[in-house]
């Protein structure tokens, strides 16, 4: 998860990245990680 510091916070690049996360976990958790990730991507988004 440390690559998520190297991202630009602006990037237009979200889904890919997500995905990129997304694959690293075993399939039956990938639903539950995409929405921490976009919660986390909100997140960020709304407290800059």
């Amino acid at each position: 998860m440390t690559c998520l510091t190297l991202v630009p916070l602006n990037t237009l690049d979200k889904e890919r990245l997500i995905d990129d996360v997304v694959r690293q976990w075993p399939a039956e958790q990938s639903e539950t990680i995409a929405q921490i990730m976009n919660d986390f991507w909100t997140g960020i988004l709304y407290h800059h």
